[in-house]
C-alpha cells in the first residue's frame, strides 16, 4: 500500500477482503512502515477498512481499491493522488514500488532495490512505460511480482526523486496476448476524489 495522509493507506480491495469480497477483520491487520526495521519504523492496527463501492472480487481492475484507516499516525511521509491527464502520465516513466517475494532472486534489470533490509522485507522499485490508460485504469509493461499488490504506480513530474504522485493502484498482472500483457489497476484520477472523501 501507500500512505495518501498520516494514517490513511491506499492499497488493492483483494489484499484485505476475503474470497466473497467482504473486508478482513480489521484485528487481521497490520500495516508495517518502513520495511519493519529502519530506524523509526512502526507496526500499527487498523480500525477500518474501506473498500471501492463498486468491487466486486479477484479480476475486478477497475475498482480494486481500498482505504486502510490506522490506529494512529504512520509517522512517515505520504504520496498525493495525481489530477494529471493521460497525455502527462504517458508521456512520464511509471514506477512501482512494494516488497516482491521474488526479490532476492530477481535477475531483471528494470528491478532494483530502493532499500536495503533482509531478503524477505527489502523493498524494490520498478520501472517501465506506461503504455496506456482507460477512463478508469493505467496500464504498464513494469515487471512485477506477488508482494507488488496494493502499492502504488507512480510519476515524478519534474524527473526522479523530486516530488512524485499516485497514477494508479498495482491490482494484477492481466495475460492478453505474447506483447500485449501488462501489469494494471485503478486510475489514481479517476478514484482520488473517493479516497479524498473517505480518508
Amino acid at each position: 500500500g501507500v500512505m495518501v495522509d498520516s494514517n490513511t493507506v491506499l492499497t488493492a480491495a483483494h489484499v484485505v477482503s476475503d474470497s466473497s469480497g467482504s473486508p478482513v477483520p480489521v484485528i487481521d491487520i497490520e500495516v508495517k512502515t518502513l520495511g519493519n526495521y529502519q530506524v523509526g519504523a512502526a507496526v500499527l492496527g487498523a480500525t477500518a477498512v474501506t473498500l471501492a463501492p463498486g468491487y466486486t472480487g479477484d479480476g475486478d481492475l477497475n475498482d480494486d481499491y481500498a482505504l486502510i484507516h490506522l490506529t494512529g499516525s504512520a509517522g512517515v511521509g505520504w504520496m498525493a493522488i495525481s489530477q494529471a491527464g493521460n497525455s502527462t502520465i504517458k508521456n512520464a516513466t511509471a514506477h512501482i514500488a512494494g516488497y516482491p517475494g521474488f526479490g532476492p532472486n530477481c535477475t531483471s534489470t528494470s528491478e532494483k532495490p530502493i532499500d536495503k533490509g533482509t531478503s524477505a522485507s527489502t523493498q524494490y522499485e520498478g520501472t517501465g512505460e506506461l503504455y496506456r490508460t482507460t477512463r478508469r485504469r493505467v496500464m504498464t509493461r513494469v515487471d512485477s511480482g506477488p508482494g507488488h499488490s496494493g502499492g502504488p504506480l507512480f510519476y515524478y513530474p519534474n524527473g526522479c526523486c523530486g516530488a512524485h504522485f499516485v497514477t494508479g493502484v498495482v491490482s494484477a498482472f492481466t495475460k492478453v496476448t505474447p506483447g500485449k500483457d501488462y501489469l494494471g489497476g485503478p486510475k489514481g484520477r479517476a478514484i482520488r476524489n473517493w479516497v479524498i472523501a473517505n480518508m
